[in-house]
């Protein structure tokens, strides 16, 4: 019985902050579905930031920078889950919300992991809640287009972020797609 005895079980750990206010382009790591310790299902969205816009809300200082891992949790108790979820889904792909199934749904945290890689626009601001609780409101503006996400980010971020040809294939995808 060795120190690791059982590794093969565990789950890896991820560690990433709450998306917090700002303005952001966002390289979405993957979405998965599970259950908390407290029994309760939850939407996860991982993310890196790749770039903050000067128009963001919040003090500048708090904003997260580039690299830095931040997640999006959505706990499917919540009245507004299932509306959330929807606008991603949405917004992501570019339809509108009422041809969002619960397929569609179900697709974005399985293991094909379709939005996996994508550069989201992100928009996160402070609101108050009904129980006068602060809440941070994240709303998926739209998929960026990769191709311009040259005009957008340095050097050093597009070389660490999309190795080799990485962003010429998003480029060529979205083009196909397009057509």
């Amino acid at each position: 019985m060795g120190m690791f005895t059982g590794v093969e079980g565990a789950k890896a750990s991820f560690d990433a902050k709450y998306l917090g206010e700002g303005h952001y382009l966002l390289r979405i790591d993957r979405i998965k579905a599970g259950r908390s310790r407290q029994q309760k299902d939850f939407l996860a969205v991982e993310m890196t930031v790749l770039y903050a816009f000067p128009d963001g809300d919040g003090p500048k200082e708090k904003w997260h920078r580039t690299g830095e891992a931040v997640s999006h949790m959505m706990m499917a108790d919540h009245d507004s889950f299932k509306g959330n979820v929807k606008a991603l889904v949405a917004n992501l792909t570019g339809c509108h919300e009422s041809e969002v199934t619960e397929n569609d749904c179900e697709a974005v945290c399985g293991d094909a992991q379709p939005f996996g890689g994508l550069v989201a626009e992100v928009r996160a601001r402070n609101i108050l809640t009904r129980a006068q609780k602060l809440f941070t409101k994240i709303s998926y503006v739209r998929k960026f287009p990769a191709g311009e996400l040259q005009d957008m980010l340095s050097e050093q971020v597009l070389t660490t972020y999309f190795p080799g040809d990485t962003l010429e294939k998003m480029i060529v995808e979205e083009a196909e797609e397009g057509s």
